[in-house]
């Protein structure tokens, strides 16, 4: 056909778009190949760069995209040439369209036709065609938005009642920006989008929803707006939630309304992953005005509750009513707070703490209740501590509250405490820091404590009595306390000179300690017993001293 010349001269036009619509790309090549000699760029008929435009042969389309680009007056007025360019099986065509039409102005009645044959192509897509109906969809919304606006609800039902998930969007999306206010559309309408299995169109339902007026969404629809909230669906919670927001901000009786129930929701396990922490953040978005509103009691139940979220908020709560709660707490409480597993919560308490403090100072069993923050697991809270303990004054540091410092279980503490009572130490205080140190179970404290022996336990056969469980345990220590028990050593050997009284008290400490002392302080014990039995030897001692035998 092709050397047939003068034969293809005499194709007519209808013929050759017989040729180009043929699902064959050599059928379309050859169609192609007789149009490009026969098109007339000064008189062009349309129908031509059209069926080029929807063939199977690229280049051909190609073509038609740049012979409708130099004339594209003679496109946009033919209602027709538009849809199929819309509704092209072929991708680069319909980019092409919706490029050329996003710019172009379209008359009114034009666009009608138009839209009224893209939409019919639309609902003839069938399973599998998602990609051409995205297109269309785009195409339909970007650059026909004004006319779309005043579409029949009729044929927008149509969509939305579609099989496919991108129409019912297409259709959803036309609903949303409709003309018609969402006040005045079908209740089953809005809800038949809110209950659609598909994502995109729930979402734009919720869109719509939120176009209700603020007094029927706050009344009437309040329950709908609560199960969104709480939803399984995380696209659904997403979508409503600048809805809630909004009208929390705008209605702060609904804020406080809407956060007291869901408050309620989070006191109880949550049935559905996630919706804790999204209510949770949906609360911190509203205006704070609500928290006032929520009783201390309500607060500590959150932060009993078992969900982290529930906590959190209640952290919240107490910070934001710190300032009239204080009073209301005990400082044990509120050391306990200072203690939390959530920042928030911790953060509240260390300002109550703070607001109580000169109470604190005044009273020796607050103070007592107050150091146990320096037990807190949580940096934060016992850097807290020490910045606040700094500021005491030496009136403020009595010995029993330097002692419960002592006492601690965290080896950084009693090192603070050991330095609080080197700077505020009192001689008259001397014996009861020794005795009080000297029950400690930890080696550090038992050192320390011998740092007071020869001040409060000298010349004192009673106290030495005292002290013996103190002694004796140091003593019987292995492989720990060597400086301790050097000093111990020492100073039981210099007491038991002194007196017959002092001699028997570590007389017996010697001998409970003979049997099971470590090899290396055999020398220290021996020597200490033999002096004793020198000076007194009708003190008991379990050695024998045996004469020197001359030779």
């Amino acid at each position: 056909m092709r050397v047939c010349q003068e034969f293809c001269a005499t194709i007519d036009v209808d013929s050759l778009i017989q040729l180009l619509n043929k699902p064959y790309e050599v059928t379309a090549q050859l169609g192609f190949a007789l149009v490009r000699d026969r098109y007339n760029p000064e008189d062009p008929n349309m129908g031509l760069p059209i069926a080029l435009a929807n063939c199977l042969f690229a280049p051909a389309r190609t073509q038609a995209h740049q012979w409708i680009a130099a004339a594209p007056d003679r496109i946009l007025s033919d209602a027709g040439a538009i849809a199929s360019l819309v509704t092209s099986q072929h991708s680069d065509t319909r980019a092409f369209a919706r490029e050329l039409l996003s710019s172009a102005a379209i008359g009114e009645n034009t666009a009608k036709v138009a839209i009224g044959q893209i939409i019919a192509a639309l609902l003839a897509l069938k399973e599998g065609e998602t990609e051409i109906a995205r297109d269309i969809g785009e195409t339909l919304l970007a650059c026909f938005g004004q006319q779309l606006r005043k579409l029949g609800l009729g044929v927008i039902l149509d969509l939305l009642s579609h099989p496919m998930p991108e129409i019912q969007a297409i259709g959803a999306h036309i609903l949303l920006n409709h003309e018609t206010p969402a006040a005045e559309l079908p209740p089953e309408l809005i809800e038949s989008l809110l209950s659609s299995p598909y994502e995109s169109v729930r979402s734009i339902g919720i869109g719509l929803f939120g176009q209700l007026p603020d007094e029927t969404l706050m009344g009437e629809q309040r329950v709908v707006i609560v199960a969104m909230a709480v939803s399984p669906e995380i696209s659904i919670r997403q979508a409503i939630q600048p809805i809630i927001r909004r009208l929390a901000t705008e209605h702060p009786a609904f804020g406080t309304q809407q956060a007291s129930e869901f408050i309620e929701l989070l006191l109880v396990p949550e049935r559905h992953e996630g919706v804790h922490s999204y209510l949770v953040s949906l609360l911190r978005d509203f205006p704070t005005e609500w928290m006032s509103s929520v009783t201390k009691e309500t607060a500590l139940q959150l932060l009993r509750a078992k969900s982290s979220a529930a906590q959190e908020l209640g952290g919240l709560i107490l910070n934001a009513n710190h300032s009239s709660w204080t009073s209301e707490f005990a400082t044990p409480e509120i050391v306990l707070l200072a203690s939390h597993e959530i920042l928030a919560v911790r953060q509240a308490a260390r300002a109550m703490f703070s607001q109580r403090l000169d109470r604190i100072r005044r009273d020796p069993q607050e103070k007592l209740a107050a150091v146990r923050l320096l037990e807190s697991k949580w940096e934060d809270t016992r850097q807290f501590a020490l910045e606040t303990f700094t500021n005491f004054s030496n009136e403020d540091w009595t010995p029993e509250v330097m002692i419960s410092i002592c006492d601690s279980i965290r080896e950084e503490v009693r090192q603070y405490g050991r330095d609080l009572v080197t700077r505020h130490f009192q001689a008259s205080n001397g014996e009861e820091y020794l005795v009080k140190f000297s029950e400690h179970p930890s080696a550090d404290m038992q050192l320390f404590a011998t740092n007071y022996l020869e001040s409060y336990a000298v010349d004192n056969p009673d106290r030495l009595e005292q002290l013996m469980p103190y002694l004796i345990g140091i003593l019987c220590s292995v492989n720990r306390g060597r400086v301790a028990k050097k000093r111990i050593f020492a100073f039981l050997e210099a007491e038991a000179l002194k007196s017959e009284a002092a001699a028997k008290v570590v007389a017996e400490i010697m001998t409970r300690q003979s049997v099971t002392i470590a090899i290396g302080d055999k020398a220290a014990a021996i020597g200490t017993m033999l002096k004793i039995h020198k000076r007194y030897p009708d003190i008991p001692l379990p050695i024998q001293v045996k004469p020197v035998v001359c030779r």
